[in-house]
């Protein structure tokens, strides 16, 4: 913690040593990451707290992840020439030796009526309802508290208020980037549905946006909840990176996270003829992430007839590492190609460090006899092992999903 806090004070004082818009951008990044960080490394040290050391695993696995995404947005936008050099990476190591301590204990997190324990009785009754009751109303045709998001979490700042506070977002279309900062624990926002209510912005790389700040809605806020919204980025695969939801990583990034009965879409590429489903970032052997796709649907988002041009989807590239990535009883359609799974450009040395496995996969795609001959490639035969990516292993599912009214399968 002290070399954390030595670090978050390092990034304030280069702040004034930004040559340009870019660095500055990325250096707003950083700041906002470390502070994420510290957040994270508090629970850890919170003794008035109940906590599991399998809760503190997982808030070291995103402290860890915070630190990997400030470096990398000043290796995105270029910027590495001036303030990078001069940035600590030595919390980043104790964090390292830190979850390498911790992962000898195989403890549980502690759940109460379906939740975990964490999770507060108000909190419980407010998911298990179809409508809170809102603190605020946005809504555009003027009949709310206000008209934007934005403009009801600026007012929130001078609310005085303890416990959560629920703002309720009316259907209609909202084109505004927004931000649940660190100071705001315990919003919620709720929708009219992810088809009526939806908050759509275009930030992105191209239009000089880290991936970690072209996000149409951030999360860094402790507690955070939302029901029935969609996010959006409409950015277009023209202006590369860009993203909808940032809270941790999900598709690409360093989480751990299942998807299930999902729909995941290929897209002709702008340029060259492949496309890759993921790029996990797991930079640490005993980070508890992982991304895990069970009984999903990995197809083009066209018609086949109607394609610009043939392509293939590479199941997977390594980001980092130890990334780790499996498909559980999933569809695989023609485009993924017989080795299914890609290097990053030319590195070979975390071929055997990586996780990738496939278990009973199905479709024209998912054969696995051409598959890679990396030894941390995996023809999962054993249903045992699969298992550990299930929603019962990988996300301790069956000890909260059941009350929280969300579909879904807990074993292969």
């Amino acid at each position: 913690m002290e070399q954390a806090l030595e670090e978050l004070n390092q990034m304030k004082w280069l702040g004034p040593k930004c040559h340009d818009k870019r660095e500055k951008a990325a250096w707003i990044d950083c700041l906002k990451l470390y502070q994420s960080t510290v957040l994270q490394l508090n629970q850890t040290l919170d003794k008035s707290t109940k906590h599991t050391d399998f809760d503190a695993q997982t808030w070291l696995s995103a402290a860890l992840t915070f630190l990997d995404t400030c470096q990398n947005g000043f290796i995105e936008l270029n910027v590495t020439k001036n303030i990078f050099p001069l940035m600590s990476n030595n919390v980043a190591l104790m964090i390292s030796n830190s979850l390498a301590v911790n992962n000898s204990t195989t403890e549980q997190q502690d759940y109460r009526e379906g939740f975990p324990r964490w999770v507060s009785s108000g909190d419980r009754r407010l998911l298990w309802s179809e409508l809170p009751i809102p603190d605020l109303v946005v809504a555009q045709d003027g009949s709310g508290d206000f008209c934007t998001i934005k403009e009801a979490l600026d007012a929130l700042m001078n609310m005085s208020h303890s416990g959560r506070f629920v703002i309720y977002v009316e259907r209609g279309v909202y084109n505004e980037c927004i931000e649940i900062e660190l100071d705001m624990p315990n919003i919620m926002l709720v929708g009219d549905g992810w088809k009526n209510t939806i908050i759509t912005g275009n930030r992105s790389h191209v239009g000089g946006f880290s991936t970690f700040d072209s996000a149409t809605v951030s999360i860094t806020g402790d507690g955070f909840i939302a029901q029935g919204i969609t996010f959006h980025n409409t950015a277009g695969p023209q202006n590369g990176q860009a993203v909808a939801l940032i809270s941790l990583d999900f598709i690409f990034g360093n989480a751990a996270v299942v998807f299930q009965n999902c729909f995941i879409h290929g897209r002709t590429p702008i340029n060259g003829n492949q496309i890759v489903i993921t790029a996990q970032s797991r930079s640490d052997p005993n980070q508890n992430t992982g991304i895990s796709f069970h009984r999903c649907r990995v197809a083009p988002a066209e018609d086949p007839k109607q394609l610009l041009r043939p392509f293939v989807a590479y199941l997977e590239r390594p980001w980092r590492d130890y990334a780790r990535v499996v498909y559980l009883r999933t569809y695989l359609d023609w485009f993924v190609p017989p080795e299914g799974w890609s290097q990053w450009g030319n590195q070979t040395d975390n071929l055997e460090t990586l996780y990738y496995g496939e278990y009973k996969n199905y479709g024209p795609g998912s054969s696995t006899k051409s598959r890679v001959k990396w030894s941390g490639f995996h023809d999962m035969r054993n249903k045992t092992v699969a298992q550990n990516f299930s929603v019962a292993k990988l996300i301790g599912g069956d000890s909260w999903l059941p009350q929280a009214g969300i579909p879904f399968i807990l074993d292969l």
